[in-house]
């Protein structure tokens, strides 16, 4: 009896051990649980305060959450796209439209995710499929994305069972998106449209149930980032990347944050979230708003809170050390981190999602390791040479250019180029890195010019012909119309400070079918240009003037030079002088002749810009003991002419002076009394030279 009593004691006693035991392992499980737990909900609580306010639900107050158990797409009878979102209860929701590549969000919060599938493909041609993915845990949101093709219509209805999203085919102007109308048998209590932030241009109408949420309007960002008020940051990604499955949450958000401090490290769209204007010193901070109250926190600490925030990798140079006391409300995140590591002097380098923070001396010796280091292998890399032949152009001005621009992308600093004037060939040494390089450089440089024909008449004319040829322009001008004829009145242009050349005809100067005035125009008496569909006028002019004796033709010169050489012709005579030099006698000559030099540049639109120069050299009065003198007459212009049309200008002056004597045979000739017998002629004709200058720029 006693030992089965002993018995019967010892089984109770390990009964009441074992029921006490795994009570004792409940509750360390719950500690445990609770101490996993705790950084979650201190992060979460971070999060929340530096969000805006949740939307809550207007329908369905149940306590289970908001299931997302269906994905419907189906095609309407216009060429519509519908994505049916089945949902278990009606609740809140987000839309928003991203760009680069065009997706349409839908965010459903306090929502899990009852579908297996992630992906739907859409046989549309609005749009490539839908994806869907639990966003978040803490708080719960499932994000629906719809990957959009073109610029669709897009409406969303709120519908019995979940959301019905409407795409339809348009033009190509990109109008207002108006809000879609909920049908009739559908009625929602508590409308109102969400405020969004405009990512672009146009507007996306939202229409749910969901209460009114008052949102900052931020500045539209340059470097095509969005930032969405609320619990998350949607961030655009660049047009070269491919848009990443929304599958891992924390995957994304260090995505995002790496994008949104990559956007505060460039220059461009200078400026900071929550202003209404940007200053251009100023970086351009994105990041998600928060706020901090810490003292005397050490700088390890602060960073493992950045990383908590951003999702960001975060690596510490071992020479980092200080504390951090700071007080910031709705700051962005990437904002203090920038004000934490001026006041510490430490600078960062941003390599993927992974952030790498040191001092700034520290980042600064390893740059310059590094260029050390590239300037070493470069000095270690063996010299290439090549004979690099030049065709069109001279191939010591091309070696000029090249010398001039070493170390600035064509010759390295121990490159060096020389000229074999009698080949016109290049000697290039240099690394064979930058060979390559060295020859596209000379390929844009060589390159053939183009040829322009310069045909210039040279006119003695009166000034009858003058004053009809003037009016000939003048009806031509006014009767033209397009772009057939350009006609110009005589005139005489600014700038006349040239002795011996007087106007012919004043009056203001004219230019038909807005043709470019001449411009630094000096010494000519008559200007007019004419396009290449008033030639024939000149030519019937001129023919009808040498028929009447009014116009010669004294010289008509052609000449074929490139673009941008000047080409010179030359009329007249060379008169001699004798010259005494240590009681030698010799005998030089100078030239009295007429000049015309004109330097054509062709410009991109098919026009001839002249830079004309006339000189006209012309014996004058001989003095007893020196010789002949020389009158000179010098004028100059620059002027626009379109191809195959003609420049008109005047104004030099030639003057012939003739004198003639008739007398009686015998008496004539008898001293005083021999002029009753003798008479006396003396004519002056003054003429004007007149100047018809054609470039035409030759095929090929």
């Amino acid at each position: 009896m006693n030992r089965k009593y002993l018995i019967s004691t010892a089984v109770l006693a390990f009964l009441i051990c074992g029921v006490a035991g795994n009570g004792a392992w409940a509750v360390a499980r719950r500690v445990s649980a609770a101490r996993a737990l705790a950084p979650r909900q201190a992060a979460a609580s971070r999060a929340q305060a530096a969000t805006p306010e949740k939307v809550p639900p207007v329908e369905g107050s149940q306590s289970e959450s908001l299931v997302v158990s269906g994905i419907t797409i189906s095609a309407g009878p216009n060429g519509e796209t519908f994505v049916d979102i089945a949902t278990t209860k009606a609740g809140s929701f987000h839309v928003s439209e991203v760009k680069n590549p065009r997706r349409l969000v839908v965010d459903f919060e306090g929502a899990r995710k009852g579908i297996r599938r992630d992906m739907f493909s859409a046989d549309s041609s609005l749009m490539t499929g839908v994806r869907v993915g639990q966003f978040q845990l803490h708080p719960a949101m499932v994000r629906v994305v719809a990957d959009l093709l073109g610029n669709p219509k897009i409406e969303v209805h709120p519908r019995s069972g979940g959301v019905r999203i409407k795409l339809s085919p348009r033009g190509a102007e990109a109008a207002e998106v108006s809000p879609a109308m909920i049908p009739e048998g559908e009625k929602t209590e508590a409308l109102a449209r969400l405020p969004l932030v405009r990512s672009s241009e146009a507007t996306l109408p939202v229409v749910g149930a969901i209460h009114e949420l008052p949102l900052q309007l931020l500045p539209p960002p340059s470097a095509a980032e969005t930032t969405l008020p609320g619990p998350e940051t949607i961030t655009h990604a660049p047009a070269s990347l491919k848009a990443a499955p929304v599958l891992d949450p924390e995957s994304m958000r260090s995505e995002r944050a790496a994008q949104v401090l990559s956007a505060s490290l460039t220059p461009e769209g200078q400026g900071q979230a929550g202003e209404a204007a940007a200053t251009p010193e100023q970086p351009k901070y994105t990041g998600e708003l928060i706020s901090v109250n810490l003292k005397d926190v050490d700088l390890k600490d602060f960073f493992r809170l950045v990383h908590e925030i951003s999702g960001l990798n975060i690596i510490i140079d071992p020479n980092v050390t200080g504390s951090v006391t700071m007080v910031l409300d709705s700051v962005p995140w990437d904002q203090a981190l920038d004000l934490v590591m001026k006041n510490n002097d430490l600078g960062k380098v941003l390599e993927g999602n992974v952030l790498r923070i040191a001092k700034v001396e520290t980042l600064t010796a390893e740059q310059a390791a590094a260029a050390k280091l590239v300037e070493a292998r470069i000095d270690a890399q063996p010299l290439v040479t090549k004979f690099i032949p030049v065709n069109y152009a001279k191939g010591a001005t091309i070696a000029t250019l090249l010398k001039g621009w070493v170390g600035g992308g064509a010759l390295s600093k121990r490159g060096t180029v020389l000229v074999d004037e009698r080949t016109n060939t290049l000697i290039v040494s240099d690394i064979a890195a930058q060979i390559p390089v060295i020859t596209a450089v000379i390929a844009k440089l060589d390159t053939k010019s183009k040829q322009v024909s310069i045909e210039a008449r040279v006119v003695l004319a009166t000034n009858n012909f003058e004053r009809d040829i003037s009016s000939v322009l003048a009806i031509q001008g006014k009767n033209s119309s397009g772009s057939t004829t350009a006609a110009g009145a005589t005139a005489q242009p600014p700038s006349s400070a040239v002795a011996n050349v007087p106007p012919i005809i004043p009056g203001p100067t004219t230019f038909g079918n807005g043709l470019i005035t001449p411009s630094n125009a000096s010494g000519f008496g008559i200007f007019s240009i004419l396009n290449v569909g008033s030639n024939y006028i000149i030519n019937a002019a001129l023919a009808a003037a040498e028929a009447t004796d009014q116009a010669k033709i004294v010289s008509s010169p052609y000449i074929v030079t490139q673009n941008n050489t000047a080409g010179r012709v030359v009329q007249g005579v060379q008169i001699p002088y004798q010259t005494t030099v240590n009681n030698t006698v010799s005998v030089q000559f100078i030239q009295a002749s007429l000049q015309l030099t004109v330097t054509p540049q062709v410009t991109s639109d098919g026009n001839v810009f002249l830079d004309i120069t006339v000189n006209n050299a012309s014996p004058g009065a001989l003095i007893i003991g020196v010789g002949t003198s020389i009158n000179n007459q010098l004028a100059t212009t620059q002027v626009l002419v379109p191809d195959g049309g003609t420049v008109i200008f005047g104004g030099v002056k030639v003057t012939n002076s003739e004198s003639a004597a008739t007398y009686v045979p015998g008496l004539g000739k008898i001293p005083v009394l021999g002029r009753l017998f003798k008479t006396t002629k003396a004519t002056d004709n003054k003429t004007d030279l007149m100047f018809f200058v054609t470039p035409k720029v030759l095929p090929g």
